[in-house]
């Protein structure tokens, strides 16, 4: 996929300053009666892969928040920036593996379980990430399979990545 969603965004000549909510969703199957159902979705499906990707892909200011937020609530260990040597080595596995490790601290992916019977079921895992429009036409990230939204004036709109 390209960037069509840029060229869509573009033609609705909104403000730079507007706010886009962009939200990714994958699912396991499940054995919801074990504790680890929503850990087995984690490791399953590839949303917080896709959401640490695109984390490290946004500009300096809004993706340094969101690491700072990230190294409060999953105990990720941001770099210092003025060691050269350590910021190279600073990457998306370490965002993605902090996630992982520490899901249930974090507030960027929910998650929602569906009971299909007393055994088996459906984890659902969503990620959740609110950019300004200028930030995100500004992004060099392809957004396959995410969902743009943005309000219009004649409502709220919502775009395939």
């Amino acid at each position: 996929m390209g960037h069509e969603y840029k060229d869509k965004l573009r033609a609705l000549d909104l403000p730079g300053d507007t706010w886009v909510t962009l939200t990714y969703s994958d699912h396991a199957e499940v054995f919801h009666y074990k504790d680890d159902a929503v850990n087995d979705a984690v490791s399953e499906t590839d949303v917080v892969a896709r959401f640490s990707e695109l984390v490290m892909a946004l500009p300096e200011t809004r993706k340094d928040g969101i690491l700072g937020d990230l190294e409060d609530a999953v105990g990720l260990e941001l770099p210092d920036p003025d060691d050269a040597d350590a910021m190279m080595f600073f990457d998306v596995d370490h965002v993605r593996e902090s996630i992982e490790n520490n899901f249930h601290d974090q507030e960027f992916i929910s998650y929602e379980i569906k009971k299909y019977d007393h055994k088996r079921g459906r984890c659902t895992l969503t990620a959740t990430l609110q950019v300004t429009l200028e930030e995100l036409l500004g992004l060099d990230y392809d957004l396959d399979g995410w969902e743009i939204e943005v309000e219009t004036k004649i409502g709220q709109l919502t775009i395939e990545g």
